[in-house]
């Protein structure tokens, strides 16, 4: 019997003997049960971020898998670029002194951008 059902029970037992009046048995049960409301909420969404995570962890190993099938690779040719990588953005920075540069933003298949993965993990 959890917490919550073993105070109500009490409770009850109690209004039974005429220890505790009619307005606070009804105030201790509302609260009881705002009280369950607010835990099954909790409940939910520890269950959705699980869920994720347990997602998450899915496509990091799938990606693993794909990168081990790789490792003795000399090479990227354009079938091992396909089957890795999602996309790549390309993008011009400015260095001072008139001078530009390029920075390249690689999101991997599966796990998106490993900067962002590793952020994530570190939770």
């Amino acid at each position: 019997m959890d917490t919550n059902e073993a105070a109500t029970k009490m409770l009850f037992e109690d209004r039974a003997k005429g220890y505790v009046p009619d307005n606070i048995l009804h105030t201790q049960i509302k609260h009881f049960s705002e009280e369950l409301e607010t835990l099954k909420k909790d409940l939910q969404e520890i269950q959705h971020k699980t869920r994720q995570k347990r997602s998450a962890e899915g496509n990091i190993n799938q990606w693993l898998g794909k990168i081990e099938q790789q490792l003795d690779l000399s090479k990227i040719d354009r079938a091992v670029a396909t089957e890795l990588i999602e996309h790549i953005l390309v993008y011009e920075v400015p260095l001072g002194d008139g001078k530009r540069g390029f920075e390249l933003l690689i999101n991997y298949r599966f796990v998106g951008n490993l900067d962002e993965v590793k952020k994530d993990t570190a939770c």
